[in-house]
């Protein structure tokens, strides 16, 4: 990702449409599908869970270039086509009109507009598709300690998943876990070697644990962890060591 410094721009991965002289003159990001699901909770008559649902969010720039021929406005649309289209994978998308935050996308689709005279001066449409729909922050961090609730702050306006991590993490005597508690009472915990410290790493977003680079699992009690935006507390409450905890705000 290129360093935007103070200044917002336009950019998916490390290409910067500002840098190139393209301007972006409108931005849709609008949600286009938005589903309230209602459960009810096994065992407990008339308790109802809510959920949401929203569907993939397609992101379009109407852009325009301002170059002295049709053959330098080709040119740059050519190069830019060629940085799009040279993978798949999911980019950082920053737009001007969401500072701070970007979605996760891929590039799927060109389309030219009009052309003024023998300018040099085009307008064209570029279209992104976000699988995942929300807006993300910058990482935040956490790092509550031993049997000490820890307060920390959860923003954006939808759930994250947090990624645990620890460099120095040594179980008790008393048991061979090692683990985080958080204040609603969940927690989560791993089985670790007892002979020394160990690192760890624990992805709530992609369930996926590896301690010393080794794949592993989450004991079978414990939850792979999401907050709610807001207050919460948490802390090491099996074992010893240091930790971190990681997530990004997200906002619909």
């Amino acid at each position: 990702m290129p360093d935007l410094g103070f200044v917002d721009k336009t950019s998916f991965g490390d290409v910067c449409l500002d840098d190139m002289g393209i301007v972006v003159e409108r931005v849709h990001d609008e949600i286009e599908g938005v589903r309230d699901n209602l459960e009810e909770f096994a065992g407990r008559d008339g308790s109802l869970y809510r959920t949401m649902t929203i569907s993939e969010r397609t992101i379009t720039l109407e852009c325009r270039a301002f170059e002295k021929d049709w053959r330098g406005f080709d040119t740059l649309v050519d190069d830019l086509m060629s940085e799009f289209t040279k993978s798949r994978d999911e980019r950082e998308l920053h737009l001007r009109t969401r500072h701070g935050e970007h979605y996760l996308a891929h590039f799927s689709g060109y389309s030219e507009g009009d052309r003024v005279g023998g300018s040099g001066i085009g307008g064209f449409t570029l279209t992104f598709t976000a699988s995942d729909p929300y807006r993300y922050a910058d990482d935040e961090s956490s790092t509550p300690i031993l049997n000490v609730n820890t307060p920390f702050t959860v923003g954006g306006t939808a759930p994250v998943k947090v990624v645990i991590e620890s460099s120095s993490a040594r179980v008790s005597t008393a048991n061979d876990q090692w683990g985080v508690r958080f204040d609603d009472g969940d927690f989560t915990h791993v089985v670790m070697p007892t002979s020394s410290q160990s690192t760890v790493r624990i992805d709530s977003a992609n369930r996926a644990v590896t301690i010393n680079d080794e794949s592993s699992m989450i004991t079978l009690d414990s939850n792979w962890m999401e907050l709610e935006p807001g207050s919460h507390v948490a802390r090491v409450d099996l074992g010893f060591g240091s930790v971190t905890l990681r997530w990004r705000n997200r906002s619909i």
